[in-house]
């Protein structure tokens, strides 16, 4: 694994086999974890849910509830989204261009890591079995 240094982390970057999976993978949790962002790594963190959605296009709250809800989403969303956004860029800054395409559609750091833990978990396993 080569090393690659940004300004919030320095985490070897993940060879596009995904060679030495496991480590990478620990040493990504210890460094988000550091940060206090396990959750947006694990899943655990979940996107606050738009009042809004599934509603029709002109829909305005009405209820106490529903003004509530919609302020509550106005106020954690942004925090979600800049944690959420801390966690990938740890993940990208550390992947090859030939890994980091196959998550440009994915939404989350979540979504990275398990995108990434389906590709490699089941190749660790084989790589462990054969030591």
């Amino acid at each position: 694994m080569t090393s690659t240094t940004s300004e919030e982390v320095k985490l070897p970057k993940l060879d596009a086999s995904g060679k030495e999976w496991t480590t990478w993978k620990v040493r990504l949790q210890v460094v988000v974890a550091s940060r206090g962002l396990s959750g947006y790594l694990d899943g655990t963190m979940t996107k606050p849910i738009d009042p809004a959605a599934g509603k029709s296009a002109g829909w305005t709250a009405t209820t106490p509830d529903e003004v509530k809800a919609v302020a509550e989403y106005a106020k954690t969303l942004p925090t979600w989204v800049e944690k959420d956004a801390k966690v990938r860029h740890i993940i990208a800054n550390t992947l090859p261009n030939s890994l980091f395409i196959r998550l440009a559609n994915k939404k989350s750091a979540y979504e990275y890591f398990d995108t990434l833990s389906a590709l490699f978990e089941q190749r660790s396993v084989v790589v462990g079995a054969e030591l």
